[in-house]
């Protein structure tokens, strides 16, 4: 017979295991101009999106692992849109946009670079569902880059999600 430490032990024992055992997955998306490290089997999807008086399309690479979401979404706007567009104002747009979206608070939005690429690195607090979101936006040209993590309060920064963060990279 196996006493309740033991069980409990191996209970522990086999979740670690099967967080240990969900292999990465290295996407390299050619159409989308990416590549990034997803803690698990990505999906794939593509909705539209009304923004301002046009609707876009926006194409998501995503996955959920236990309580946090990793996803990078490219939209692709009209010639013109952001390029034309003060930096500043477009990006206040888009962070303003995703803070609306997860009716979350704004906690920070600081500069970011990516090679030649500009971005804002940003931190969202949805407290009614104690979540947290960690975001980086680039923009390139008319193209709109988003890499996000999304989990439980207080993991927005934990090694995980800064790695899949991290590990997002453009392709020439």
């Amino acid at each position: 017979m196996i006493s309740a430490l033991r069980l409990g032990f191996l209970v522990v024992l086999i979740a670690v295991s099967a967080v240990a055992c969900s292999r990465d997955e290295t996407v390299v998306s050619e159409d989308g101009r990416f590549s990034a490290v997803f803690p698990g089997s990505p999906k794939t999807s593509s909705v539209p999106v009304q923004s301002g008086d046009v609707t876009v399309t926006m194409n998501m690479v995503g996955v959920e692992n236990g309580a946090a979401s990793y996803i990078v979404s490219t939209v692709d706007y009209p010639d013109g849109t952001l390029s034309r567009k003060p930096v500043d104002a477009a990006f206040q747009s888009i962070v303003d946009g995703t803070v609306g979206n997860v009716r979350g608070t704004l906690r920070s939005a600081s500069p970011i670079t990516l090679g030649e690429a500009t971005g804002r690195e940003v931190l969202i607090d949805v407290t009614t569902k104690d979540l947290a979101v960690h975001e980086r936006i680039f923009i390139v040209g008319d193209r709109l880059y988003q890499v996000m993590y999304g989990g439980p309060a207080g993991t927005e920064s934990a090694p995980r999600a800064t790695r899949f963060l991290n590990s997002f990279k453009l392709l020439p």
